[in-house]
């Protein structure tokens, strides 16, 4: 589960007197703050918050060179006609890229490019977290806040972790709360997508990379090698994040495959109602999942259910 929790003062900055479309009712503390923003000449700009990325997308009339300041920035300079996509997986800015030219708007291309972070940088994001959304339309001068943040489960209470241990609020099931990041994609695409593209062709480079691998990246490389010990005591993590060849955690340069994620991308894209599929039948596999691995957890036990994500 992602730890990028986005606290009250951030929504007080972005949301004032705009529209929120409220997908969750509890939130947890402040541990980060990352950003993640789309901008598109043709009107829409939209920015992520607490998703651990960064993704941009310029569309329509550069800046000039004197809005550029005086840091000189070791990343190449370059002026694009049409639109330029940014991120912190350069696979996915190729998969991003191709939504845009297939006459996909800035919301398409950002669920594609999250969707890709999820499977390339999952140190840093993926389902399991949360996102609190904005978007700018400077057409109608109109703002639009999704907050798709984490839900804690119904058990929990304000002074669970001062109870339990402030450990058990980022290591172990107490610290799981439902994810919302799903929820967050699906109003975007409902709501702002651009309506030329279906929602399974947003899944299609994400599954494509869990499929044929990709190259890890120094960063992935660093933030397994910092863990390795706790991957190597959890069954799960260890099947995914164990290299076959080496019995050790990848290394930076080889190739990471992950069909079994491959396999829930898909199954998401391809689901007639795709929150009702995640929320109530894959939910039912992730409790029993979290069940199974608590003994891994010094035995705590959980206290999410199937309920919470129907709530």
């Amino acid at each position: 589960m992602s730890s990028d929790w986005v606290g009250d003062e951030i929504r007080a900055n972005l949301l004032n007197d705009n529209q929120l479309k409220d997908v969750s009712n509890y939130f947890r503390p402040t541990y980060s703050r990352k950003l993640c923003k789309v901008f598109v000449g043709i009107g829409l700009v939209c920015v992520v918050v607490g998703v651990g990325i960064g993704f941009g997308v310029y569309y329509g009339r550069r800046c000039a060179g004197s809005c550029l300041g005086s840091y000189e920035s070791e990343s190449k300079l370059g002026v694009y006609n049409k639109y330029a996509v940014s991120t912190d997986s350069q696979p996915c800015a190729h998969i991003g890229k191709e939504i845009l030219e297939e006459n996909g708007n800035a919301m398409d291309s950002m669920i594609a490019v999250l969707l890709c972070m999820g499977v390339t940088i999952p140190e840093s994001m993926g389902l399991g977290g949360g996102a609190l959304i904005l978007i700018y339309n400077t057409k109608t001068n109109k703002s639009f806040a999704i907050n798709a943040r984490e839900k804690a489960p119904a058990a929990a209470y304000k002074d669970m972790y001062k109870d339990k241990g402030f450990h058990n609020s980022v290591d172990g099931p107490l610290a799981i709360a439902v994810p919302g990041e799903l929820h967050g994609y699906w109003h975007m695409f409902k709501d702002h997508g651009s309506g030329n593209i279906k929602w399974s062709r947003l899944f299609e480079g994400a599954i494509g990379l869990c499929e044929t691998g990709f190259e890890v990246s120094e960063h992935l490389a660093t933030a397994l090698d910092q863990k390795k010990d706790y991957i190597r005591n959890h069954t799960d993590l260890k099947a995914i994040y164990i290299d076959p060849n080496t019995g050790d955690v990848y290394k930076k340069g080889k190739t990471m495959v992950q069909k079994t994620l491959g396999k829930t991308l898909r199954a998401i894209s391809q689901a007639e109602d795709p929150i009702k599929y995640y929320y109530e039948e894959l939910s039912k596999i992730i409790v029993d999942d979290i069940k199974r691995t608590a003994k891994e957890w010094d035995n705590t036990d959980p206290i999410i259910t199937v309920d919470d994500f129907k709530a």
